[in-house]
């Protein structure tokens, strides 16, 4: 029962830092702006990463629920050759890392975004 609690906290934790960052980046866009500076595009991209690691632990819980604890490969799990190489244990702690994996290849990458190039100082600047 600890395992289990244990391996939640592995997948509840990327998404909450995620969620944490995106709120420290809005907050300092929202000082930013209240200085007279422009708001940047971070908290959006963090908060598209927080919903892309969210639905990955999301779609992880429920298939160590109902596909490895549920009993659907007991009949790959407990063949005596793979039972003993390949705890059960071990197929539920990569099961994360598999399915970010599997998810990055499915949604793709991210934008690219072009480089600017640097302003030129003015003498009076230097």
């Amino acid at each position: 029962m600890l395992m289990n609690y244990a391996l939640y906290a592995l997948w509840v934790l990327p998404p909450l830092v995620m969620l944490l960052l995106m709120l420290w980046s809005w907050l300092e866009g929202v000082a930013r702006v209240q200085r007279g500076g422009r708001r940047s595009r971070e908290p959006q991209d963090l908060l598209r990463q927080f919903r892309f690691l969210g639905v990955c632990s999301l779609i992880t819980f429920f298939v160590d629920s109902y596909v490895i604890e549920g009993g659907m490969l007991d009949i790959i799990l407990e063949h005596p050759i793979v039972k003993d190489w390949l705890p059960r244990f071990l197929v539920r702690l990569f099961l994360y890392p598999v399915i970010l994996y599997c998810g990055a290849l499915f949604v793709g990458g991210v934008r690219e975004e072009p480089l600017h190039r640097p302003q030129k100082l003015s003498k009076r600047n230097k």
